[in-house]
Parts: structure tokens; sequence; C-alpha cells
């Protein structure tokens, strides 16, 4: 079953790894961002069998944000956001194919046509994503250099919302 939703998930998402214009919906999510935490969805066996782990990941993507913008607070306890990053990984004839997901998800109203509020939530404000395919032994280090791009993807759009 694990095969089959990860192949959906694959052909029925956009393609996020494809460069897109700076749109109002990027200044939106980004405007007022002062703080954020860090949160990794958890793994399951076949990512811990080919040495990724969560901590790790998570301190990763706390140093990356911190080097790219200095000014945000990267906090555990719960902010006005939150990136979220989901990796999953499964076995190909040849190695191993990862699905790599961060977004940034924010505290959302919900509005009527007359923008009177009827509601709150969460809501995904950005969202980038790579599909890796390759060797078993080299799949966690491309993951971390995915992780990392992705991370400064984010910082781009980041600044280009808070000149």
């Amino acid at each position: 079953m694990r095969t089959l939703v990860l192949v959906l998930v694959t052909f029925l998402l956009p393609n996020s790894d494809t460069p897109q214009g700076h749109s109002s919906e990027v200044d939106y999510g980004f405007k007022s961002l002062s703080g954020t935490r860090i949160v990794v969805e958890d793994f399951d066996s076949y990512e811990r069998g080919i040495q990724l782990d969560e901590e790790t990941l998570k301190s990763q993507a706390i140093v990356s944000v911190k080097r790219n913008i200095p000014k945000m607070r990267v906090e555990d306890k719960s902010v006005e956001s939150y990136i979220y990053m989901n990796i999953r990984c499964m076995p190909t004839g040849t190695g191993t194919a990862c699905d790599v997901r961060i977004s940034l998800k924010r505290n959302i109203m919900v509005l009527t046509e007359k923008l009177d509020p009827v509601g709150y939530g969460v809501g995904e404000v950005w969202h980038k994503g790579s599909m890796l395919v390759g060797p078993s032994s080299g799949m966690p280090e491309r993951v971390r250099n995915t992780v990392d791009q992705l991370l400064t993807n984010f910082a781009a759009d980041y600044y280009k919302a808070n000149p």
C-alpha cells in the first residue's frame, strides 16, 4: 500500500521544483513572519534503516533557517507558524526513492465573501519538494542536501516578501 500511495502522491501533486514567478501568495505567506518552529514527520522503519533520523534533520533545518534568516526566531514552543518536513522513502529495484517535501504552515482565518470571519485553522502557505532516486548508501546525504536547498529556497521567498 505504501508503494501505491507514494506513486500516486508523486503523480498527483504539482511539480513544485519548477521555478514559479513571484506572486502575492508568497508575499502573504511570509509577511510579518518573525518566528517558526520545525516539525519533522516521524519516520518509518525504512527511513531509519537507511540511516535517516528526525533529530538530525530537525537540527539541520534549525541551523539552515538561522543561517539564512538570522532574525527569524526558531523555537520548540508554539508560535505563529511551523515548517513541516515530510520525507518518505521506499525501496526500488536498484536502490531507494525518497520524496522530500517542506512546507510552511500558518494560522489562518476563514472569511465569508463579505470578509466576516467564520473560522480559524492552519493553512499551508508555502510548499516545495523534490523526488530523489538512487543507491540507498548515498541517500541520507542526498536527502540532507535537498533539505538544505529547499530551506534556501524558503529563505529566498521570505526575503522577496520582506525586502
